[in-house]
Parts: structure tokens; sequence; C-alpha cells
């Protein structure tokens, strides 16, 4: 049941969209019907997904936290990693008990699908507005990690959001988090007293060690990983 982008002329740029609001947003009033022995619900009422990147955390956070609401429905994993994405399909065919998720190494595939409601994009922060803009053309509802790499791509997103009427949720783990929120209401209730300084600080040094170059692997669709880039 594809959501009509006719029906809401709100500016969906400027309307707080929670991440539930987001999975039920073509979901008809009331309660939602579960269909027997699935988990899912009523397959009318069912939010399709296609996932596009699933590596660390787009597999082990994003995806697996998607397979739990019962109104979506994971059909697609995308990367440009074959065997992460083959990785991926598994875990959504192992919590479906079937085998109905199909592999991508191009988006462009997952986005062609019109049996597909919503994308849910987790690739490197380079890919993460040219997607967006490029599913938003294609009507699909968008979740994206954090949504821009540059200040510039903003208006960009933005602007590909209204044109297309579609609804788009960044996945701003720092804003969503139930800890943090709390963290800061501590804060501003001054529990820590005065705040005289505040130091902020990315991870450096060994961390991310300098690495010898090493061969494209075969599993991987390089030039597809560089795109913008």
């Amino acid at each position: 049941m594809r959501r009509n982008p006719k029906q809401d002329s709100a500016d969906t740029m400027n309307t707080p969209i929670t991440r539930r609001t987001f999975l039920k947003s073509t979901a008809a009033a009331g309660t939602l019907a579960i269909a027997s022995g699935t988990g899912l619900s009523a397959a009318s009422n069912r939010i399709t997904l296609g996932c596009i990147g699933v590596g660390g955390h787009g597999r082990t956070y994003n995806l697996t936290n998607f397979l739990k609401i019962p109104e979506a429905h994971v059909v697609a994993v995308c990367d440009v990693m074959q065997d992460r994405a083959q990785l991926a399909a598994k875990n959504v065919n192992d919590h479906y008990g079937n085998q109905d998720c199909e592999i991508y190494q191009n988006f462009q595939d997952v986005l062609a699908r019109e049996d597909i409601d919503a994308v849910v994009i987790s690739t490197p922060d380079h890919w993460h507005t040219p997607l967006s803009i490029l599913a938003a053309k294609a009507g699909k509802d968008v979740f994206c990690e954090k949504p821009t790499l540059t200040i510039d791509e903003g208006p960009q997103l933005i602007n590909a959001v209204r044109e297309n009427n579609i609804i788009y949720q960044g996945g701003i783990e720092d804003r969503s988090v139930d800890i943090y929120h709390r963290l800061a209401e501590l804060v501003r209730n001054g529990v820590l007293g005065k705040l005289e300084k505040i130091q902020i600080s990315l991870l450096g040094g060994d961390a991310f060690p300098k690495e010898d170059p090493i061969p494209v692997p075969k599993t991987l669709d390089y030039d597809r990983w560089l795109g913008p880039a």
C-alpha cells in the first residue's frame, strides 16, 4: 500500500517525523492487523524497504532494528561489497524464514523497483546526499544516516525532498538516543554545577593507524564505492 505523494502537501522538512511515524506513514488509521505467525503486519499495511549499504553499522544496527518492526518488511539489500550483501540477505531471510530477499551491488536496481516504498541508506558519508536525492526522484521515502557531507549539500537535499514530496528522516544518532537527552537534561539542570570548559575531540592517534595499500578485493565494486568522491 504505497503512500500517495499527493495526499500530503505539508512541508516534510519542517514537520518532525519520528522513526516510528516514518514506518507507519503508509499504514491505514487504526490498529494494525498482525499476520498470523509471521510477526509482520498485514501485507497491505507494511512498508517495503530496500537497505543500501549493509556494512558494519548498516547491517548490525540499522538493518537489525528495522527487522524488529512489524510494519516494515525488508525485501532487498545492496552493497558494493558482495559478501556483505550476501551476509545481510542471510540475516533478512533467517529473520523472516524465507529466501525472498534480493541482493544487489548497484543501488540503481533497488531504486528501480516499483514495489519498494522506502530505502535505508547506510553508506559512507560521501554517498548520503547523492543517494538520497536519487531516491527522492525515484519516489522513495528515505531514512539516511547523518544526511550531508558538506554545507552546500543541505539545500540540494531539502529541495529534492520538497520537489518530490517524499518523507525524509536523517538518522542523527546523537540527537535521537535517549541517553544523550538525559545527559543534556542533567547538564542544563545544573547537576554538574557550572561548566567552566567544554572540550571536544575526535578519535586520533593510533585509533586509525596508517595502513599499507592493498589490492582491491574481488568482491568490491571499488569505482561505485568511490562514486562522487
